[in-house]
């Protein structure tokens, strides 16, 4: 909706004639913010508005004031900050005093007077997630502090302009849609070439089947057919990966799948849309979790050394200083980093403003855009002529390791790069091959099944329902037991990698993030058992009994209160390492000690969504199935104690 807040005589009136969108605080909208270059300047870590409580999670409004005078246009925003708050739109109104400092301070006095008077006032803590107005002096910032407050703010004000909506009818109306061309309705048909038969292939479902004795599925669909649910496949290694559908699209991410998204991902139960690749390679950024939070805050430019188009959040706090790229092989002739340029005003991927005109993209890069990057290259093709174009998408520590990323794989022979690929994969997949009367068992079994534990749940830890990025610490060891024989050296690295998430009481962190730390506490007791269970398994198949001897520190928090079922938090590492033998034998002595009434084990809690959660409701419920996969554990281990020379524990 759009509409004008104005102050006249005390009464709160709204003007339909003039509209400026409330788009511009849901939206990062350009012309209400700083200019490019301040942006350029301004712009850093999140957590740099910290140190004035200010968190940076809710579009900012900032108003700047250096005279009582204008105090009217305070009391103006006071009055719209407060119908925001009734629509349930947070936002953070700040104030930045600007007035030279003085004894008296009357202007200071008069803008903590107006706040106090208006509905807008501070609230309680629990109340700032709604939004709230802080009233800053400039004379107590630091220059710094006041380029990055200007720089986040989605709509930015000053008061000695006038009122507020005499600043807003001043500000430039958006360009009109460019209508599509009309030739582009009218387009002939492209020619099509017949290709050869295809091969046939194994389990052939009208839509698909296997090729290649099992060890690729493909996807036939003709123009107007579609998979019936979204199909999609994981490719991954352990710092970057992207899924691939059926239609051709998918999302990318580097080092964690949900909370350094490079572009969109999309899980719509229904439909797949595709991210567009022609000549023409386009891509939305997201450089975060969602592009809704990080999209007023990504700045482009061209790398001098190679001509691509490095991308970057410094609004970032955990992925800070990284650069992603997106790179025609060097064949680009015209770019752009603006969405809106691309699709056009009230437009869409399905007819793109600017496949309809024939000029050149702009090579608009910058901040303060609506970030994407648009890349065209111009080809002249003789008949019968075939021209290979690469598309380069990725994102390195550095623009200095970004350049020298996308050097190396122009001048690399990709065909020998993607036989070493799928040479790795052989290898990996090919460490156990079975042989059942079912030929679909075997293909599942020598090698899809084992690719998706490794690619999709141990290195992405993403697929199209679910993007976490988290390790979860019964799944993962789960899933690490699977690649005991293929991979060894995997199942030892993440056993060590969940030991290290465990409380000194013996409890663990149910899931955490691995770029900060940050995790859930729970009161799940079948956790406990899951890392003394992996680690027998382990030895039993590997006979790294060395593995036992390596020390690991613990985790220190809070302990969870009376009521309370799980909390998130950052827990502190606790200076007292110790072997992996004493974190599995402290898990198991501490699901010893949580026993019921009739000599059970209590579950805890759960999170499974079948209702098991409820049965460890207020510690009451016992299990069967956790009885046995303890005694299971127990018998296991006992057998570890024994070999180790600790009797005690072995009887215990």
């Amino acid at each position: 909706s759009s509409f004008v807040l104005s102050y006249d005589q005390g009464h709160l009136s709204w003007n339909p004639k003039k509209k400026p969108s409330l788009e511009s605080i849901l939206y990062a909208d350009s012309r209400f913010r700083a200019p490019p270059a301040s942006l350029l300047r301004g712009l850093g870590s999140q957590s740099g508005l910290w140190s004035q409580g200010i968190s940076g999670d809710l579009p900012i409004v900032l108003l700047r004031i250096s005279d009582a005078e204008d105090i009217a246009q305070v009391r103006q925003l006071l009055r719209a900050h407060e119908y925001w708050r009734m629509k349930r739109l947070a936002v953070d109104l700040v104030i930045v005093n600007e007035h030279a400092s003085s004894y008296l301070q009357d202007l200071q006095v008069a803008i903590e007077t107006a706040v106090r008077s208006s509905q807008s006032r501070p609230r309680f803590t629990a109340e700032l997630a709604q939004g709230a107005v802080f009233v800053l002096r400039a004379d107590l910032l630091s220059g710094e502090y006041r380029e990055g407050l200007q720089a986040v703010a989605r709509v930015l004000l000053v008061a000695h302009r006038g009122p507020i909506a005499e600043q807003l009818a001043r500000i430039p109306a958006c360009p009109s849609p460019v209508p599509a061309s009309a030739s582009n309705h009218s387009a002939q048909p492209l020619p099509v070439f017949h290709a050869a038969p295809p091969s046939p292939l194994e389990f052939a479902n009208g839509q698909g089947g296997f090729d290649l004795d099992g060890r690729e599925y493909v996807v036939r669909l003709d123009a107007w057919s579609n998979t019936p649910a979204p199909w999609i496949n994981v490719i991954a290694n352990p710092q970057f990966g992207f899924q691939v559908s059926a239609e051709g699209s998918g999302y990318t991410w580097a080092d964690n799948s949900r909370e350094n998204q490079l572009t969109p991902w999309s899980n719509d139960p229904v439909s797949d849309p595709p991210r567009r690749l022609s000549v023409t390679a386009y891509a939305e950024w997201v450089l975060g979790s969602t592009r809704a939070a990080s999209a007023p805050f990504i700045v482009s430019q061209q790398d001098s050394a190679t001509g691509a188009v490095l991308v970057r959040n410094p609004w970032s706090i955990a992925f800070t200083g990284r650069s992603a790229f997106s790179d025609l092989g060097g064949r680009q002739s015209s770019w752009t980093a603006d969405r809106s340029e691309f699709i056009g005003r009230n437009g869409n991927l399905t007819q793109p403003a600017a496949l309809a005109r024939l000029a050149p993209l702009s090579g608009s890069l910058g901040a303060g855009l609506d970030p994407c990057t648009a890349l065209q290259c111009q080809l002249e093709l003789q008949p019968g002529e075939s021209v290979e174009v690469l598309w380069f998408l990725g994102q390195c520590a550095s623009e200095q390791q970004a350049s020298a990323l996308i050097t190396q794989y122009r001048e690399a022979d990709l065909d020998a790069v993607l036989l070493k690929v799928q040479a790795h994969w052989q290898r990996v997949l090919g460490a156990v091959q079975v042989q059942t009367p079912s030929r679909a068992m075997d293909i599942m079994l020598n090698g899809w099944l084992l690719y998706q534990t490794l690619a999709c749940r141990v290195w992405a830890r993403s697929a199209f329902y679910q993007a976490s990025g988290a390790y979860g610490f019964r799944d993962q060891l789960q899933d690490g037991m699977a690649l005991t024989f293929a991979s060894p050296s995997i199942t030892r690295g993440h056993i060590l990698r969940a030991a290290s998430r465990q409380f000194v009481e013996g409890d663990v962190q149910h899931w955490w993030l691995p770029h900060s730390g940050q995790g859930v506490r729970t009161r799940i007791s079948d956790d406990r058992v899951w890392l003394a269970y992996a680690t027998a398994q382990y030895i039993q198949c590997s006979g790294d009994a060395a593995i036992l001897d390596e020390q690991l520190d613990f985790l220190e928090g809070p302990l969870l209160t009376t009521g309370e079922h799980d909390a998130f938090f950052q827990p502190m590492q606790a200076d007292a390492p110790a072997s992996l033998f004493e974190h599995c034998a402290r898990g198991l002595d501490q699901c010893l000690q949580l026993t019921g009434e009739l000599g059970l084990p209590l579950i805890g809690g759960g999170d499974w969504n079948d209702g098991m959660n409820r049965v460890g409701h207020e510690g009451k419920g016992e299990s069967i199935w956790l009885a046995w996969f303890l005694h299971t554990t127990l018998w296991e281990f006992a057998k570890i104690a024994e070999l180790r020379g600790d009797s005690k524990r072995a009887e215990t």
